[in-house]
């Protein structure tokens, strides 16, 4: 498997409207019929279990006495792999800066229009579309910062391309959009 690729381990909280209508798979789901603009979905998602019996080998009808019920969390330990992109602190143009938070924009747009919130809009879960890519064996390239040469990584792997030059990923405090809503 050809890179550069992100890895995220969570905890997701099985009481949780993102896990229980598994908002990630209907992104997925959607995408792959009609791509999402501006929204960078995960290559692999695979769900390991639940945390109280994988960490703690407890069933679901244990637990420790001396914690109350309401007090225990059950987590579902989710792995996803996506594309590596450089994120809206790595902007490199302010013109490039511009571009990404239009992306952004046409992201939270193919999101609502699946009746889908990201919730968690941050610098880190905002990337930037563009990438060099390797046209040879070189593993990296210099570039010039601040008058020396320092190595950056080619991508390796097939193009993933979101439709515009930035936008959103990193789903997992999604939330549905209730039916009543009027926007």
């Amino acid at each position: 498997m050809k890179g550069p690729y992100a890895l995220k381990i969570y905890n997701a909280d099985m009481f949780t409207e993102a896990y229980e209508q598994d908002i990630l798979v209907k992104a997925m789901t959607v995408h792959q019929s009609k791509p999402l603009a501006g929204v960078l979905l995960p290559t692999h998602v695979w769900h390991l279990g639940d945390i109280l019996f994988l960490v703690r080998g407890l069933t679901q009808d244990e637990r420790p006495p001396n914690i109350p019920l309401h007090k225990m969390k059950n987590r579902q330990e989710i792995v996803t792999i996506s594309a590596f992109k450089r994120t809206l602190s790595q902007f490199e143009t302010v013109e490039e800066f511009y571009h990404v938070l239009i992306g952004v924009l046409q992201g939270i747009e193919s999101l609502r229009a699946i009746k889908i919130m990201h919730r968690d809009i941050s610098f880190g879960n905002i990337i930037i579309n563009e990438e060099i890519y390797c046209e040879s064996d070189k593993e990296f390239e210099l570039i010039d910062v601040d008058g020396q040469d320092a190595p950056v990584a080619l991508i390796r792997r097939a193009r993933v391309d979101i439709g515009v030059r930035g936008g959103l990923h990193d789903l997992d405090m999604a939330a549905y959009i209730p039916e009543t809503a009027f926007f």
